[in-house]
C-alpha cells in the first residue's frame, strides 16, 4: 500500500477493521488547570469520509463534543478560514473548494478547481491557504501541484506542476512564512512513497514558481510528514507521522531547534488560536485504536478528546 494512504485514508481502513469506535467526547483526558481556562477561538475539523458521510464539525468545548455544521461532503480534507469570515473546505472527490457559513454550515459557493488552459482538466484539492492579498493557494496530490485561486474572478492558475518533485505524490499543507528573511515565501510539505524522503519546500514569493528546499529529506530521522504548521512565534511545527510521535520544531530560516514536549502517536494536522493554544488531530493506534483531538495550552495543560471517526483536517477561526 503506498505510504500516502497510510496518511490520507488511515482512517477509513482502520474503520473498516473496528478499530476507531465511539464519538465525540467518549474518551477525554483533562491534565493541568490551565485546561479549564474559557478560549473563545472557534475551531472546525473535517470528518474526511466518502459521501453521504463526509462532515465539518466544530469543537464545543463545554461538552468537550462537537456539532455538525455542514453534511454531505465527499472526502473533505483540508480547511481554512477566509479574510471574509467564511470556512473553506477542499473537498477532494468533487474537485472543488466549498464555501460554508460557519455559523450554519450553509454552503454559499463553490469553486471547481480546474485549469483555465484546454482540456481544461479537473483536479482534486488536497489543501488550501490565504496569501496576504486574499488570493487563495491549493495544493494536490497524485500528481503533486499548486494552484492559485481567486474567488472573485473563479480562476485556477496553475503555478507548480510535478515537474520540480520528480519523486513527490502530493503537496500538503501550504503555509506562508510571517517572519524572518523569507516572509512572505510559501512552505508545502513533499510527500513521496519512500518512508524517511520526505521533506519540506520553500517557494519563494511573488511568482510562486520556483522551488527551493527548506527542510532536507529524513531530516532529524523524520519518516513521514503528518503535517506543517507555523506556531505563533513563527517557527515551523512538522509532525512525524510515526507511532512515536514527533513534532519537531524548525526557525523561520529552517535551522532545526528542538521537539515540542507533546506525546502523542501517529500526529497529523496542527492549528494555533491567538492564546498560543494548539490543536492537534492525531490516529491514536493505542490498546483500543482511536483518532484524537489534542488541546495543547501554553502552560502545558491539555486535553485529549478520544473516540473520534476520520478527524483530519484542522482549522482555528477567531
Amino acid at each position: 500500500m503506498r505510504l500516502f494512504r497510510r496518511k490520507v485514508f488511515v482512517y477509513g481502513a482502520l474503520l473498516s477493521l473496528g478499530l476507531i469506535v465511539g464519538n465525540w467526547g467518549s474518551n477525554v483526558v483533562d491534565s493541568g488547570l490551565e485546561a479549564k481556562a474559557q478560549f473563545p477561538a472557534r475551531v472546525f475539523m473535517s470528518i474526511s469520509l466518502p459521501a453521504p458521510d463526509g462532515k465539518v464539525a466544530e469543537l464545543e468545548r463545554q461538552l468537550l463534543g462537537t456539532r455538525t455544521i455542514a453534511r454531505g461532503l465527499d472526502r473533505p480534507i483540508g480547511l481554512v478560514c477566509g479574510p471574509d469570515g467564511s470556512l473553506y473546505v477542499a473537498e477532494r472527490n468533487r474537485r472543488q473548494i466549498v464555501r460554508l457559513d460557519p455559523a450554519t454550515g450553509g454552503r454559499s459557493d463553490t469553486f471547481p478547481l480546474r485549469s483555465s488552459v484546454p482540456p481544461f482538466a479537473a483536479f482534486r484539492p488536497y489543501w488550501l491557504t490565504f496569501a496576504s492579498t486574499g488570493e487563495m493557494f491549493v495544493t494536490t496530490v497524485d500528481p503533486p501541484g499548486l494552484w492559485r485561486l481567486s474567488l472573485e474572478r473563479r480562476e485556477a492558475v496553475q503555478l507548480l506542476t510535478s515537474a520540480p518533485f520528480p519523486d513527490a505524490f502530493g503537496l500538503a499543507n501550504p503555509t506562508f512564512l510571517t517572519t524572518g528573511p523569507f516572509a512572505e515565501d510559501l512552505l508545502v510539505a513533499v510527500w513521496t512513497d519512500v518512508e524517511g524522503t520526505e521533506w519540506v519546500a520553500r517557494i519563494p514569493h511573488p511568482d510562486y514558481t520556483t522551488v527551493e528546499e527548506f527542510i532536507p529529506p529524513g531530516d532529524r530521522g523524520l519518516h513521514l510528514i503528518g503535517g506543517i504548521a507555523l506556531d505563533p512565534e513563527g517557527n515551523l511545527l512538522v509532525s512525524d507521522f510515526t507511532r512515536r510521535g514527533r513534532i519537531l520544531r524548525y526557525s523561520p530560516e529552517g535551522s532545526f531547534r528542538d521537539l515540542l514536549d507533546v506525546e502523542v502517536q501517529y500526529p497529523l494536522q496542527m492549528a494555533f488560536d491567538s492564546q498560543k493554544v494548539m490543536y492537534l488531530t492525531a490516529a491514536q493506534l493505542g490498546e483500543r485504536g482511536k483518532a484524537s483531538l489534542r488541546i495543547v495550552y501554553p502552560g502545558g495543560g491539555q486535553q485529549v478528546i478520544g473516540g473520534l471517526t476520520s478527524v483530519f483536517g484542522v482549522a482555528v477561526c477567531e
